[in-house]
């Protein structure tokens, strides 16, 4: 129903809101929960809620293993380290991973310094090749990350999310959808 989609909406933008407080935010998520009945978007937002009690700011980024697009294991804090970083996750709705690639070509020329990492969670490695190639993405910037991976639950879903780390590898937010309106401030402040 639509009042379930106006409770998800706002509880997701508070998730991914560093300036909100853990009590507001205890209070919203309270709200939500009394009176959201779509058992699909509750247990969505417990995921997350999870994911970005695990993903602290302030946390160092936890050991992650993914796959490069020759299928040889690599390890994000090798890739990271010393640089600013955005690591994003492809959403499987096609029409946000188009909005996401739109944003992320402007985003990489403005801010050339910053490393931006994209990561799949969900497509079959052949899918995910085509993929990339589709969509003209730099293969030494996209990574699939396997579901047998211990950090695995971190990271799953299917949301345009992004954890931002400073160059000592430190989260900076672990948990901003790509599309909100403060995207660029978090980047700014690196």
């Amino acid at each position: 129903s639509l009042r379930n989609e106006y409770l998800a909406g706002s509880l997701w933008n508070s998730l991914s809101n560093d300036w909100i407080s853990e009590k507001d935010f205890k209070e919203i998520e309270n709200f939500y929960y009394t009176n959201c009945s779509n058992e699909e978007f509750n247990n969505e937002i417990k995921r997350a809620i999870y994911q970005k009690q695990k993903l602290s700011k302030g946390d160092t980024l936890p050991n992650m293993r993914a796959l490069d697009n020759e299928d040889n294991e690599i390890h994000i804090k090798d890739l990271t380290k010393n640089s600013n970083t955005v690591i994003y996750f492809w959403p499987s709705d096609t029409a946000k991973a188009n909005i996401l690639n739109t944003k992320l070509n402007h985003l990489k020329i403005k801010y050339p310094d910053i490393l931006f990492l994209g990561f799949e969670r969900n497509k079959e490695n052949d899918d995910w090749k085509k993929f990339i190639y589709t969509k003209k993405l730099a293969s030494n910037s996209q990574f699939s990350l396997p579901k047998d991976c211990d950090s695995y639950p971190l990271f799953s879903g299917n949301m345009d999310r992004a954890i931002i780390i400073n160059k000592n590898g430190t989260i900076k937010n672990g948990f901003l959808f790509f599309n909100n309106k403060y995207f660029e401030k978090h980047l700014k402040n690196l």
